[in-house]
């Protein structure tokens, strides 16, 4: 009791990911490997180059994996495009 500990922490700033579906398509998306939504993700996440993968929805083409760069304290936006 009326004891006072010093911790000292480490701060590591992360950035945010924003990842839209064109059109706004229920395709889950899976972000370094790890599904995380069923058309859109909004995240943070450790500052560098993450993988997203899109998944298959019924009549569309599914698009191709993007590896976007995450910048630290920045929102990246990438879209995936069903055609």
């Amino acid at each position: 009791a009326d004891a006072t500990t010093t911790v000292q922490g480490v701060f590591t700033q992360r950035g945010f990911l924003r990842v839209i579906t064109s059109p706004a398509v229920a395709a889950t998306i899976a972000v370094d490997g790890l599904p995380s939504n069923d058309w859109g993700v909004f995240t943070d996440l450790p500052v560098g180059t993450h993988h997203v993968c899109f998944g298959n929805v019924s009549g569309y083409t599914t698009p191709a994996c993007q590896d976007p760069v995450v910048t630290a304290g920045a929102k990246t936006t990438i879209t995936a495009n069903y055609e």
